[in-house]
């Protein structure tokens, strides 16, 4: 079993729980905040080896996030899967280079936790961020 431990972002409660609860289940240490001040706190206690960043429609806060993310002493040299719920666009695709992974996922698919599970262990091999 896995033993990584993974920090989801999300700032809907019932998303983030369901997919802490997913990775739990697959033995990764998750656990879920729900925004950048609560990321940093995180932080301090336990240093995530992954952060996991859902949008699911929101892109101005997204972006904002990925902005802040790579900004924060805290953050900027973490490893981050973004997975991205619909299309994603030019502006996000390019706001987030340098990140090891984005992933366009359908978070209803019966697949997903497959999906997800590609994109954690796809990102977990990729080099840390440097910005």
């Amino acid at each position: 079993m896995a033993s990584e431990r993974l920090l989801v972002i999300h700032d809907y409660e019932g998303i983030r729980s369901w997919l802490v609860d997913l990775l739990s289940a697959s033995g990764y240490r998750s656990r879920g905040v729900a925004n950048l001040a609560a990321a940093c706190l995180a932080y301090q206690s336990q240093r995530p080896d992954l952060l996991i960043l859902v949008n699911t429609g929101n892109e101005a806060a997204t972006l904002q996030l990925l902005h802040d993310l790579h900004h924060t002493p805290e953050t900027c040299q973490s490893r981050c899967l973004v997975l991205v719920e619909g299309p994603v666009s030019q502006r996000l695709a390019h706001q987030a280079q340098g990140t090891d992974t984005l992933l366009r996922v359908d978070l209803s698919s019966a697949q997903i936790h497959q999906v997800v599970q590609v994109g954690v262990e796809r990102s977990l091999g990729h080099r840390t961020l440097s910005r």
